[in-house]
Parts: structure tokens; sequence; C-alpha cells
């Protein structure tokens, strides 16, 4: 992901994506597209910007986009946008009360349930 991201076309193209400054969520949906196989040319097209602007919603935007993501197996969609709602989510929460929630606490999970991270170890499975 860094290296396509400073190609000067790129660069040229989109603007300079700074990955210390990306927030997470951007950036654990980019690792997974480039793990399975889901990032080319055109889906650059498709989220470079965003991404170079840390804009989480317009992200959000696009992942629950189907007819963008058509090559995409179906419970690989979901999972995705289902992720980035939930961080979409959690930060508007965090911005509402000022402090980061804790894992119990965050929208959608029952008290005292830590979630698993979809992106995580389940994409190797999913595979």
């Amino acid at each position: 992901m860094k290296r396509i991201s400073k190609k000067d076309d790129v660069v040229k193209k989109y603007g300079k994506l700074d990955w210390d400054k990306t927030s997470q969520p951007i950036k654990d949906l980019l690792i997974d597209l480039k793990f399975r196989g889901d990032y080319t040319g055109h889906t650059r097209t498709l989220i470079q910007k965003a991404a170079v602007n840390n804009d989480l919603k317009a992200i959000q935007k696009l992942m629950a986009d189907k007819e963008k993501w058509q090559k995409v197996p179906l419970d690989r969609f979901k999972r995705r946008r289902d992720f980035i709602d939930a961080e979409v989510k959690r930060l508007e929460a965090e911005k509402k009360v000022g402090i980061p929630m804790p894992l119990s606490q965050k929208p959608g999970l029952p008290a005292g349930k830590v979630p698993t991270k979809p992106l995580g170890p389940a994409v190797a499975r999913s595979r």
C-alpha cells in the first residue's frame, strides 16, 4: 500500500497518502483490499482520493455501494461495509462523549462483549 501510494503517477492524480496520519480503519480497509487482491487500478480510482483525504464518511458511502464491488464475494463485501459502518458509529459516539469508548460500550455490542475485528484473522479463513 505504501509503495503504490507513493508512485509519482498516483500522487499526481490523487494526492499524497500520509500513512502515519491515516486513520486506523482506513489503513485496515486498504490492507484488506490489497491482501485479498481487490486493490486494483480500478479500485484505486474509487477509493484513493478518499483515503488521501482521510475521509471515512466518503469511504463508508463507497463501501456500501455493491455495484462498485461486483467482483468481490458477497461475504467480503458485507464484512468491509459493516466494519466501516461500525467504525463511523464508534468515532461519532466518541465525539459526542469526548473520550474514547471502552470496547464493551461500542455501539451495537451487548454489554460486556468485546468485538472481534472483522478484517483481522478472519481474512485468511475467508479466502
